[in-house]
């Protein structure tokens, strides 16, 4: 029996583009006892999610971009990083239309 890994780009809803600006969430988190806001949080995952890319693309590895290619709201989150029910059923069906040829 094989596998295949399969590296997926996570969704985040701490900022968002709102009339061609990056609008980041006042909101501060720590993370490793720094406090980081919204847009802080932003931009370190779209560093997070090149390196995913840059990874994939090395090792051949299949790639899903669900923080690109789904249509996310604000309904879809509960926090800035965690899905609602509605997120992740859109998660959940996004990794079955592009994974069911697979299984």
């Amino acid at each position: 029996m094989g596998c295949e890994p399969v590296f997926a780009t996570p969704p985040l809803r701490s900022a968002r583009i709102i009339d061609s600006r990056l609008v980041g969430s006042a909101e501060e988190v720590t993370l490793d006892s720094v406090r980081v806001n919204g847009l802080d949080m932003y931009l370190i995952m779209q560093r997070f999610n090149e390196a995913t890319r840059q990874v994939a693309e090395k090792h051949d590895v299949r790639l899903l971009e669900a923080a690109l290619d789904i249509p996310w709201t604000d309904s879809d989150f509960y926090d800035f990083a965690h899905n609602s029910p509605a997120g992740a059923q859109k998660l959940g069906d996004y990794f079955f239309e592009h994974l069911r040829a697979s299984l």
